[in-house]
């Protein structure tokens, strides 16, 4: 994730810092996720030094007054006499004088503000600092640090304007250009934030956090070489910046070196916001371990379980063990469907006894996957067979396409998701009927668009993931962004066309119109940032190529 760049003070240019998949502050000032939390390379950055992506910059706290000297010991002066009390000097300007209050509690405000920033109360931050600036309007670390909690907040229009006016006062000051490209970064505004970011660089060419922010950017256009040498720079200065290995794994994986971007995937557990989970039994190498049992446990990101429950059965295969998989509530019915798991355990109750464990995510890197060696072969999951979910036929032929919209709202990626309205388009095909299979709050899209009529919702009927795989084996293409339903898809062996944002998670690549994970899988990308009218408008175009042409569900 991009840093802000404030940290001890926000006064000068901090001392170089390596920052993560969120972004940090600035004075709180910000020098850099993840993951993601890539896409089309926009124009190249103007030239000059590599600068690199942000660190989470603490909030400045300026230092306290030095104590007043304490009063002398010795007996009080005598009283001036009157001849020399008619000679004093003038009376102090009640307008410096009150100028200086002002500025006391300026500094008072943003000390408080830096204090609240560092402990998470953000909300209490933005206002500390906007009182602070009313007191001072020329506060530049006032605005630098707003600017961070702004960007922490999600607010990247407020970021943006805070950072530019904290440098219109401040130019020179390497991390408030550093903390303007994040927030520009935050925007996809790649170009401008790479050139803020090269500014930052030349102001700070040895700053870690600013290479480090500049090589998310770079990474983000697409610039994999450059970004990874950014990183790998940082990472000479800074081998314990955790985020910084974090992001090179993700760009290695884009990249499509899997090998070495799932070994260095395991940089996740070092990660502040991502401690591993501790067990009183050891994680598994690889070794064989018959009778004995093996825990395979999930980790955020239901696309990800499912994703990656391909490589249980080369792990039940190695170890020789029972095979014990913690799964979520959501995603249990699915998974007894995997032929490699003796037992189910639901995520968050008691665990049986296991002998060792292994993080689902961490399969690939121990199997030593490599792009030609994915386990590509579906279907991998089953709908149960006691099917609980059936779809009407709402016309005789129809060709019938489920779709879904948005991601996962939790992860915050709302530059995955696609307007509803969007979708509507596929109905310019002749026998194409539309089947929601979206979840969540953008469930409700459709009536908010009085789209009732034309498309058959069956959130109703689904109460987990098991029964969404009963309704997908029912329709002849799933068209998603994206999503867990995509994902879910391609595991099933079905038809399924993904709409991928510019910059796409590293599984997609950055190019590409298809997927080794997804034999059955179909990409289509943004060409540029935020149009999805191109990536449906190509949809529409290949539906209306094989509407016709492919043999229709019953």
């Amino acid at each position: 994730m991009a840093a802000d760049i404030p940290k001890g003070r926000i006064g000068g240019t901090p001392k170089p810092r390596v920052p993560v998949r969120p972004t940090k502050p600035a004075a709180v000032a910000e020098a850099p996720a993840g993951a993601t939390r890539s896409g089309p390379s926009p124009k190249a950055a103007a030239k000059g030094p590599l600068p690199g992506p942000a660190a989470t910059a603490r909030p400045v706290v300026p230092k306290a007054a030095p104590p007043a000297a304490a009063p002398s010991k010795t007996a009080p002066a005598k009283p001036a006499p009157a001849a020399a009390a008619s000679k004093a000097s003038p009376q102090p300007d009640p307008t410096e004088a009150l100028r200086d209050a002002r500025g006391r509690e300026a500094k008072r405000l943003f000390a408080l503000g830096a204090a609240l920033h560092r402990q998470g109360r953000i909300a209490d931050a933005v206002r500390a600092y906007g009182r602070a600036i009313v007191f001072d309007p020329a506060f530049a670390d006032a605005y630098a640090n707003l600017g961070a909690a702004f960007r922490a907040q999600g607010k990247s229009e407020a970021a943006v304007a805070s950072a530019t006016r904290a440098l219109t006062l401040a130019p020179d000051r390497a991390n408030f250009h550093s903390n303007l490209g994040n927030a520009l970064r935050d925007q996809g505004r790649l170009e401008e934030a790479a050139q803020a970011l090269q500014q930052a660089l030349r102001l700070a060419p040895e700053a870690p956090e600013i290479l480090y922010n500049f090589g998310l950017v770079l990474r983000d256009m697409g610039r994999l070489d450059t970004a990874l040498s950014c990183f790998d720079a940082v990472l000479k200065a800074r081998p314990d910046h955790a985020e910084c290995r974090y992001d090179r794994a993700l760009a290695l994986l884009q990249a499509g070196d899997l090998k070495r971007g799932f070994a260095e995937y395991e940089a996740r557990w070092k990660l502040k916001r991502n401690p591993p989970r501790a067990f009183d039994r050891p994680r598994w190498n690889g070794q064989a371990m018959p009778g004995k049992t093996l825990l395979v446990h999930t980790e955020p990101g239901f696309g990800d379980a499912i994703q990656f429950a391909r490589y249980i059965a080369l792990a039940k295969q190695r170890s020789g063990a029972t095979l014990l998989l913690e799964s979520p509530a959501e995603l249990a019915r699915l998974m007894e469907t995997l032929r490699a798991v003796d037992k189910i355990a639901i995520q968050g109750g008691p665990l049986p006894a296991f002998d060792a464990h292994i993080p689902i995510m961490s399969l690939p890197a121990l199997m030593q996957t490599a792009a030609t060696t994915i386990p590509a072969t579906v279907p991998y999951l089953s709908a149960p067979e006691i099917r609980a979910v059936g779809l009407p036929n709402l016309a005789t032929g129809a060709f019938k396409v489920g779709i879904a919209w948005a991601g996962a709202a939790a992860r915050a990626e709302g530059h995955r998701s696609c307007p509803f309205v969007h979708f509507l388009e596929l109905l310019r095909v002749p026998d194409v009927i539309l089947y929601s299979l979206q979840t969540g709050k953008a469930a409700e899209d459709a009536r908010a668009h009085a789209a009732e009529p034309l498309v058959f919702e069956t959130g109703h009927l689904l109460a987990d993931y098991a029964d969404m795989a009963t309704a997908i084996l029912q329709l002849d293409l799933v068209v998603s962004v994206d999503s867990t339903c995509a994902h879910l898809a391609g595991a099933l062996g079905k038809p399924v066309w993904t709409l991928l944002p510019d910059v796409p998670d590293w599984r997609w690549t950055a190019r590409g119109k298809n997927t080794p994970w997804y034999p059955t899988m179909r990409l289509f990308r943004q060409k540029t940032r935020g149009d999805w009218s191109g990536v449906v408008a190509e949809v529409v175009a290949e539906l209306g190529n094989i509407a016709t042409k492919r043999p229709r569900s019953g």
